[in-house]
C-alpha cells in the first residue's frame, strides 16, 4: 500500500496562554483524584504528567497511560484541536473517576454483607459444634420448629392466642435444648394446640329424647329432670341462652355424680368430672405459672383439653369439700368460673390466654349446703335432692342395681332371680341409707354366693326371696322398730326426720329429788336440746293450766333419748 502524506503541525499555538495553563492544571487535578480511586501509580509516569506543559500533550500521554477504554482513546486519537482533546481527556477521566466510585460503594455494601453472613456461618458453625459436643440434634431442633410453625398456621387460633404462640415459637429457637425452660415451653405450646379453641360440640334440642334418657338412667330425681327439660325447651326457643350453673345438693348415694353423665348424653355433650374433694391450693383451679418447672394447668382448662370442645358439661364434685390454706382459697378462684358474666375470659396462669367458658354447662354437687361459701353459692341455682323412698329403691335396683351387679358377676337373670320381696328385705332390714349405694353393695354377696353355688354345686339357676336372704347376707342388721300400744309410765314415743328418713324415739323420763336441775342424756343436736329444755320450761310454767300440781317444785328431772341420732329432729 502506498499513499502520500501530508504532516500536520499538531503543537499548540500559545501553551502559555490562560487557558492552556488552566487545562494542565485541570487534568493533573483529575488525574491526582482518579490516581486515589486506582491502585498506586508509578513513580515515573507521576514524573511526566508533572513535566508535560502542554495541553495537548499531556492530553495524548494521560489517554495512552491512563485510559483504559479502547473507544475512549480512539475519541481522543481523532480530536486534532489540542485545547478540545484537553478537555475532552478531563471529561473522561471524571467519568473514569464516577464509574471507579460507584464501583467502590457497591463493593464496600458486598464486602459487609459477606462479612455479616461469614460472621453468622463461623457462629453457626460454632454454635453446631457445642451442640455436638452436648449430644445435641441441630436438625431434629430445626425440625420440632418448623412443625410448631406449621401446626399454628394450620390451627383455627383467635389471633391474640396466634400473636403469642408465634412468640413463644421464635423464643423455643432461641432456647437450648436441653433447658429446663424450654421443656416448660414445649409443654405450654403442646397443651395451647391441643385446646379446642372455636369447636363446639352440636345440642341436641329434643325435649322428648331428653326426657326419654333420663329416665333410663335414673328413678326418681324429678326435679333435676325438670329443670333439664325446662333449659332444653328455652334453648331451642332461644339459642342465644347461655349455660345455667346447677348446684346438687343431697344426701351420698341420690344420684348426684352419675346425673352429670345422664345429662351430657340427653344434650349430646361431652362430659368431664372434676373432683373438688379435699383441693386446697388455689392454683389447683387457676394453674401453676410458667415460671415453677413442672406447671400445669388448672383442672377447668385440663377438663376442657380432655373433652375436646368448648361446650362440655363439666361436673363439679364434692364443691362443699373444698378447703384453704397458706396456698390460697380454690373456692375464690372458682368464683371467676362460675359467673356468667365473668367466665367468658377466663385466664389460667398457665395459660395466660384468654379462654372462653361461657358455653360450658356447669354441675356442681354437694352434701351439706351449710359448707359452701356463700359468694359461691350465690352463683348457683340450688337444686336439694330428697331421700329416695322404698319404692323408688326398689325400681333403682330392679332397673339398674340388679343388671349392673350382674353383668359384674357373669350372671344372668335366668341364672339368678332375685325377687321383688327379697329386695324390700335388703331395703328394710341390710341398709339404712338416703341413698342406694349400700343397697348395692347389699346386693353384690348375693351374686357371688349365688354364682358360687351355680358354679359348686353345678345348679342351672338360683332364685332369692325374703325368707332365704338370711342365707346369703346373714341375719337381719336392723331391727325392727316396736311401737306399743298403750304408753308406759315415763316412757313415750317420738317421731323424728333424719338424713335417711323417718325415725322412732322412745323418750324416757324420770324425777327425783335434788336441786331442780334439768338433764338430758343420749346422742342429742344442739336443736334437740333447745326443743327439751322449751318443753319442760313451758310445763312448769303452766302446771296449773295441765293439771301438773307440784311441777314448779319438781327438784330434779332426768329425760334420755336412748336411740337418738344427732341429726335427728324431734316431732
Amino acid at each position: 500500500i502506498t499513499a502520500d502524506v501530508i504532516g500536520k503541525d499538531l503543537r499548540l499555538a500559545d501553551k502559555n496562554s490562560v487557558k492552556a495553563e488552566a487545562l494542565v492544571a485541570e487534568m493533573r487535578n483529575t488525574f491526582d483524584s482518579f490516581s486515589k480511586l486506582t491502585p498506586k501509580p508509578s513513580n515515573e509516569l507521576v514524573t511526566a504528567i508533572k513535566s508535560l506543559s502542554d495541553p495537548g500533550l499531556l492530553a495524548d500521554f494521560i489517554a495512552g497511560s491512563v485510559l483504559m477504554n479502547y473507544v475512549d482513546k480512539q475519541m481522543v486519537l481523532e480530536e486534532f484541536d489540542p485545547m478540545r482533546r484537553a478537555e475532552l481527556v478531563c471529561l473522561l477521566m471524571e467519568r473514569e473517576s464516577d464509574i471507579l466510585r460507584t464501583e467502590m460503594n457497591i463493593h464496600k455494601k458486598v464486602r459487609a454483607q459477606l462479612d455479616a453472613n461469614q460472621r453468622d456461618y463461623y457462629l453457626k458453625e460454632q454454635l453446631r459444634a457445642i451442640r455436638d459436643e452436648l449430644g445435641e440434634n441441630e436438625e431434629e431442633e430445626d425440625e420440632e420448629i418448623v412443625e410448631y410453625n406449621s401446626k399454628i398456621a394450620a390451627a383455627n387460633l383467635p389471633d391474640e392466642v396466634r400473636e403469642k404462640l408465634v412468640k413463644e415459637v421464635k423464643k423455643l429457637a432461641k432456647t437450648p435444648y436441653t433447658s429446663a425452660e424450654s421443656s416448660v415451653m414445649r409443654n405450654y405450646l403442646d397443651l395451647c394446640l391441643e385446646l379446642p379453641w372455636g369447636v363446639k360440640s352440636k345440642d341436641r334440642i329434643d325435649v322428648a329424647a331428653a326426657k326419654k334418657i333420663l329416665d333410663e338412667d335414673h328413678d326418681g330425681l324429678d326435679r333435676v329432670k325438670e329443670r333439664i327439660l325446662e333449659f332444653i325447651a328455652v334453648k331451642q326457643l332461644n339459642p342465644e341462652l347461655k349455660n345455667q350453673i346447677l348446684c346438687l345438693v343431697g344426701p351420698p348415694g341420690t344420684g348426684k355424680t352419675s346425673i352429670g353423665a345422664s345429662v351430657a348424653r340427653a344434650l349430646k355433650r361431652k362430659y368431664v368430672r372434676v373432683s373438688l374433694g379435699g383441693v386446697r391450693d388455689e392454683a389447683d383451679i387457676r394453674g401453676h405459672r410458667k415460671t415453677y418447672i413442672a406447671a400445669m394447668p388448672g383442672r377447668i382448662v385440663t377438663a376442657i383439653n380432655q373433652a375436646g370442645t368448648m361446650n362440655p358439661v363439666i361436673l363439679l364434685d364434692e364443691i362443699d369439700k373444698l378447703t384453704r390454706d397458706a396456698h390460697g382459697d380454690p373456692a375464690s378462684a372458682l368464683l371467676e368460673v362460675l359467673d356468667a358474666e365473668q367466665n367468658k375470659a377466663f385466664r389460667d396462669h398457665f395459660v395466660e390466654l384468654p379462654v372462653d367458658l361461657s358455653d360450658c354447662l356447669f354441675i356442681a354437687t354437694a352434701n351439706d349446703m351449710e359448707n359452701i361459701p356463700r359468694p359461691l353459692a350465690d352463683r348457683m341455682e340450688i337444686i336439694e335432692l330428697k331421700i329416695y323412698t322404698r319404692h323408688e329403691k326398689l325400681a333403682i335396683a330392679k332397673d339398674h342395681l340388679i343388671p349392673k351387679q350382674l353383668k359384674r358377676h357373669g350372671l344372668n337373670k335366668r341364672m339368678l332371680r332375685i325377687k321383688e320381696d327379697a329386695v324390700l328385705e335388703i331395703i328394710d332390714f341390710y341398709t339404712r341409707e338416703a341413698g342406694v349405694r349400700n343397697l348395692e353393695r347389699e346386693i353384690a354377696p348375693v351374686c357371688r354366693k349365688a354364682a358360687k353355688k351355680i358354679v359348686g354345686q353345678g345348679l342351672k339357676s338360683v332364685t332369692v326371696k325374703a325368707e332365704n336372704v338370711k342365707d346369703y347376707l346373714g341375719v337381719r342388721k336392723i331391727l325392727p322398730d316396736k311401737i306399743y300400744s298403750d304408753n308406759e309410765v315415763g316412757v313415750v314415743n317420738g317421731l323424728a326426720y333424719t338424713e335417711v328418713g323417718g325415725d322412732l324415739l322412745r323418750v324416757e323420763a324420770a324425777a327425783m329429788p335434788g336441786s331442780g336441775k334439768v338433764e338430758l342424756t343420749g346422742s342429742l343436736g344442739d336443736v334437740m336440746k333447745e326443743s327439751a329444755k322449751a318443753a319442760i320450761t313451758y310445763i312448769r310454767s303452766h302446771s296449773e293450766e295441765l293439771g301438773v300440781a307440784g311441777s314448779r317444785s319438781l327438784p330434779h328431772l332426768q329425760a334420755s333419748f336412748p336411740e337418738s341420732r344427732s341429726d335427728a329432729i324431734l316431732q
